[in-house]
């Protein structure tokens, strides 16, 4: 499992040293990068599972995979919730698959969604009303459930790659890699890509063995040349939106965070 870590404590040093002593940012990092490592740990366990009892994902093709990238807050969403519909041809990733991208925890969520229907859905009640607690402030922005088509940010974030690490870690140019892989040395871009290649493999061999992988991507604007390499017979839908829209709407997502605990 590739995990870039020299980026991960580099990103430390920066919030909790290079900057004027505060509490709450403190309490934040340390606090969310505890639930991060934790969370790695999690999903490296999975996948050492995964090795042992659902080894034959390690044959599972990609073909054709079709990549939705454009710009954050420019439909993304929108364009990949239609495209799912069509679930004949393609398979696309839920919140909750991103989160535990293994065969054996998906095989055990299932299980345990059988297990709570057969009771008259007690748990998912309580789940729905979580969801709506943790994720209702962002409704009107980016609506998110855990069962629902989401982007597989995530898994590049469990590489300590990708730019949503920006909302805690808000030093753009210092870690101007970990937002954008393009521009990580070869090796490393390898590895990362081998990586994300095996999260895919797992999901499909869990999902549609024989479909098309639909992925959402916004994140990975600066990761086509590395996804281009590893899937070179791989479709990309883009769409276009003003700049001035575009961004505007995007760095509204961050704002609150970094406000929250770099006020």
């Amino acid at each position: 499992m590739y995990f870039n870590y020299k980026l991960f404590l580099k990103a430390e040093y920066l919030a909790l040293f290079r900057q004027p002593f505060r509490l709450r940012r403190w309490a934040y990092v340390l606090l969310f990068s505890g639930l991060f490592l934790l969370f790695l740990l999690l999903v490296a366990f999975g996948r050492a599972v995964d090795q042992v009892f659902f080894r034959r994902f390690r044959r599972q093709p990609i073909k054709a995979p079709v990549f939705i990238i454009a710009p954050p807050r420019s439909g993304t969403t929108l364009v990949q919730k239609l495209l799912s519909l069509d679930e004949n041809r393609f398979v696309h990733l839920k919140m909750y698959q991103t989160i535990l991208p293994a065969v054996c925890y998906q095989r055990l969520v299932d299980g345990l969604v059988w297990l709570d229907g057969s009771l008259g859905r007690p748990f998912g009640r309580i789940i729905g009303w979580c969801e709506r607690k943790w994720f209702g402030g962002w409704d009107d922005l980016h609506k998110m459930r855990l069962n629902q088509p989401e982007e597989d940010d995530a898994l590049f974030l469990y590489a300590f790659e990708s730019e949503a690490i920006f909302m805690l870690f808000p030093f753009v140019r210092e870690l101007w890699a970990a937002g954008f892989p393009d521009a990580l040395p070869a090796d490393k871009r390898r590895k990362l890509m081998h990586f994300y290649r095996s999260c895919l493999q797992r999901h499909l061999y869990a999902n549609g063995p024989r479909k098309t992988l639909l992925s959402k991507a916004t994140q990975s604007s600066g990761t086509v040349d590395s996804l281009l390499e590893e899937f070179p017979d791989a479709k990309f839908i883009t769409i276009v939106r003003h700049p001035y829209q575009s961004v505007a709407s995007h760095v509204s997502l961050f704002v609150p965070v970094w406000q929250a605990h770099s006020p």
